[in-house]
């Protein structure tokens, strides 16, 4: 059987709910209406709903609603087989009638789609149903119901009465028996601190609404940078469960609300640790994080353990590792789904009714290539999550493509809980927790606070100027930029949605150190297909999550200046959560704003043809410079060439492994203040060993105490291009490199 809700306010001029239903069905469809008086349900204790329906041919319906609940206002219209006898539109008015008052709704539609079941055809009649026995007052019909058994008809007249009325009766019990499914919940347990206790009814929209409620305050505390509190609730894994490693800690000697204490160690830092480090960061130390773990708790076990009322505004909660097939866990929860979702929900229940927003968390990926036992279980989680309206996070993402994070083939060591808590922080940042920031090749993010997906830390400004990039919100003068003051910085969040990204920023300053960070400069995870960066020792294939640029004048950075000065810029290995931070280091007392205009994401393939193909420009050069200032009297011992800077010697292409002979030598020219230059040539192997350095070739005019090279090698771990000087080291010198 088929039954639609449908919210209706009563004072609503219009219904903008399309509604069908098909020709010729019968006792298979019913529209549940929740009658509103604004956002007030409208009480019906007392009181008839009837329907009076014309059909597309004419015909005439005047039918009675049965009402299910009349403290929530819910009635249930059964659309009868006269209701859908003729395909067309169906014009709706519902009447709330009582004694002699009447209140009617404005009038809907109902579409009536055709069947090609001729089975199904019957003639369309008139059906006054509401005014039984030719009844002429709709006050006389109310009389007639509560009655009927009583009235002295003859035998015939009465037996088809009563059955009649013993029909509606079943009806009306069905009906409400299933809406009690919908609409209520029993609490299978007393609620702390408060007047609930165990049978109790639930109401599962009061519930949703407080959760929307407590979930909006908690968010605009938190982005006002007020003091909030989030509450950690879960097994080993919210513990920090570490048994192993050599960084452990003794076990956390709190004792839980029912008087257990841990007797496990834990990781050097657990993930609502990290949570609140990272938080702090973002939000000025503002955030207060509690741990309500503990090793081997399934849900049901959690919820009696944890049973006292906390101070937390939010709580996270994330079970279902132990509850899909742990053998310590009770037989009658081990690998029950429907008792694992049963006291889930007591869970979620009981947090919202002390007071705070919920956020579920699936199961973190465990150290395998897919455990189905838990995944099934943090499936069933989603449509439990919708029916309340809290935010389900796939917590899996946080950890894929990195290696040595467990300290066993389940519980992470202290990298892998700081990972998991840095990846559940960006979840919290700016709104995409209810609106996540989903990127991929092409999104730009901007510097809009309310849309864009970002934090700022510290002070800042806003201003239009001619010179930026971006639309001109502000004012009709120029793009809008945002003015980061020293010792600021801008945090975005975002979800990748594709595997290997690069982020483009673009900035301008005059500050003297600006520095980038992805996932706040923990380390980055593995490629998921090296391959697909390049074959074998890649150009690409050390991860960097941290970049620091030094600056001497003014400096800016867009696309043009990505491809034609070399900039380098951070990639993204993987999809899911990830953060950028552009942080404002300029150390001096004065100037040194950075100014952002927002960030581009460019996937692999554009990035790579960009390089390659040279669609901005075509290079077989480059240069660099020993000294960054020219009054430096730095020694400078050892230049290190970018991998990304290969890409750029086109037609330069690395080969791999035993084929690196076929690389073509390159050619380094050093001039320095001497005023002479000395060429060296080299060859670019698979590894240290194998790069040919062949040594000087010449030397044009006096070169007598000028910068000199010892050896060229490759760094096998970064895949830069080392260059070491034996003389000269104080020299300000210019570095050619290019093709022979």
């Amino acid at each position: 059987m088929n039954t639609k809700t449908i919210k209706f306010d009563l004072n609503k001029y219009k219904l903008y709910e399309k509604i069908k239903a098909k020709q010729g069905d019968t006792k298979s469809r019913f529209l549940l209406f929740q009658l509103l008086d604004g956002s007030i349900p409208f009480n019906l204790k007392n009181r008839s709903v009837r329907a009076y329906m014309i059909k597309p041919d004419g015909r005439e319906i005047f039918n009675d609603l049965i009402v299910n609940n009349y403290n929530l206002g819910y009635c249930t219209l059964e659309l009868t087989n006269q209701v859908l006898a003729a395909q067309g539109i169906v014009k709706i008015e519902l009447m709330v009638t009582e004694g002699d008052k009447k209140l009617t709704s404005s009038v809907f539609e109902l579409e009536v789609v055709k069947s090609i079941n001729s089975e199904k055809s019957i003639v369309s009649t008139n059906e006054f149903t509401a005014l039984l026995n030719g009844l002429a007052a709709l006050s006389e019909y109310d009389n007639y119901k509560n009655s009927v058994k009583e009235m002295e008809i003859n035998k015939a007249n009465k037996a088809e009465v009563e059955e009649k009325f013993i029909s509606v009766e079943e009806k009306i019990k069905n009906n409400s028996e299933q809406l009690d499914k919908i609409i209520n919940l029993k609490l299978l347990m007393d609620v702390d601190s408060t007047s609930y206790k165990i049978n109790d009814i639930i109401s599962v929209d009061k519930i949703t609404q407080l959760q929307n409620l407590y979930m909006a305050q908690f968010l605009r505390n938190l982005r006002k940078h007020s003091p909030v509190t989030i509450a950690c609730m879960g097994d080993s894994m919210t513990y920090g469960h570490d048994t192993s490693s050599s960084d452990r800690r003794s076990a956390d000697a709190t004792p839980c609300d029912d008087g257990s204490r841990h007797s496990f160690t834990r990781a050097s830092i657990t993930y609502p640790e990290a949570l609140q480090k990272y938080l702090n960061k973002i939000y000025a130390n503002n955030v207060t994080v509690t741990n309500r773990g503990y090793s081997g708790d399934y849900v049901k076990k959690g919820i009696d353990r944890w049973n006292k009322k906390h101070n937390a505004n939010l709580t996270i909660i994330m079970y279902g590792t132990n509850d899909s097939r742990a053998s310590y866990v009770p037989v009658e929860y081990r690998g029950n789904i429907v008792e694992y979702l049963k006291w889930y929900e007591q869970a979620i229940i009981r947090e919202i009714l002390w007071g705070k927003a919920v956020v579920i968390f699936s199961p973190p990926k465990v150290q395998s290539f897919g455990d189905l036992d838990i995944d099934t279980f943090a499936n069933g989680l989603i449509q439990l999550c919708e029916k309340y309206n809290v935010p389900y996070v796939d917590s899996e993402l946080f950890t894929i493509n990195y290696n040595s994070i467990n300290s066993d083939g389940v519980h992470f060591n202290g990298i892998g809980y700081e990972i998991f808590g840095m990846k559940s922080a960006s979840v919290f940042v700016a709104e995409n927790l209810l609106k996540p920031q989903y990127v991929k090749g092409g999104t730009k993010l901007l510097n809009r606070q309310t849309i864009d997906g970002f934090v700022v830390n510290g002070t800042y400004s806003y201003n239009a100027t001619s010179g930026a990039y971006t639309p001109s919100e502000l004012n009709n003068t120029g793009g809008s930029v945002l003015n980061l003051n020293p010792g600021s910085s801008i945090t975005y969040s975002f979800y990748c949605e594709e595997d290997d990204m690069f982020i483009i920023p673009y900035i301008y300053t005059g500050a003297n150190k600006i520095k980038m960070m992805l996932d706040f400069g923990l380390k980055a995870p593995e490629n998921s297909l090296d391959n697909s960066i390049g074959k074998g020792a890649t150009v690409l294939d050390k991860n960097k999550s941290v970049i620091e640029m030094i600056n001497d004048d003014i400096l800016l950075i867009d696309k043009d200046k990505v491809f034609t000065n070399g900039v380098e810029c951070l990639r993204i290995p993987t999809k899911g959560w990830h953060t950028l931070t552009i942080s404002n280091d300029h150390s001096q007392s004065t100037d040194g704003t950075l100014v952002i205009n927002g960030i581009e994401f460019m996937n692999y393939d554009v990035y790579a043809s960009y390089v390659n193909i040279n669609k901005y420009y075509k290079q077989n050069y480059l240069i660099y410079t020993s000294h960054s200032i020219l009054a430096s009297e730095d020694s400078v011992s050892e230049m290190r060439i970018k991998p990304l800077d290969y890409l750029k010697l086109y037609p330069f292409n690395y080969q791999n492994g035993g084929q690196y002979w076929k690389n073509p030598p390159l050619q380094l020219v050093i001039t320095d203040y001497l005023k002479g230059s000395v060429i060296y040539t080299f060859t670019i192997g698979n590894n240290a060993e194998t790069t040919m350095f062949h040594g000087e070739r010449e030397k044009l005019g006096t070169y007598s105490g000028g910068r000199t090279v010892s050896n060229i090698t490759l760094d096998n771990d970064t895949r830069e291009i080392v260059i070491t000087f034996n003389s000269g080291l104080t020299n300000k010198s210019n570095l050619l490199l290019k093709l022979v």
